[in-house]
């Protein structure tokens, strides 16, 4: 997989200066923020996720919780 058809989407908490970085280079992202999802259910957020075949960019370790612990699907993840 080349890095540049890799599509991600990103969790609340990162911050929109890294969202920007990465749209330079010519990665897809879909902002959680952007969308008005503040508050949003994680697993609702990993369901949109997996449905766009999204990896998950996030500080948050419930994604890890959902996916690994409750074998939530999802499409990848990136937890930092």
């Amino acid at each position: 997989m080349k890095l540049h058809s890799v599509k991600i989407f990103t969790d609340e908490n990162i911050s929109p200066k890294v969202v920007e970085f990465l749209r330079q280079y010519g990665l897809d992202i879909l902002d959680t923020k952007e969308q008005q999802w503040h508050g949003k259910d994680d697993e609702d957020l990993l369901n949109i996720a997996y449905q766009e075949q999204r990896f998950v960019l996030t500080h948050d370790s419930d994604f890890g919780t959902l996916t690994i612990n409750e074998g939530k699907p999802y499409y990848g993840r990136w937890i930092l």
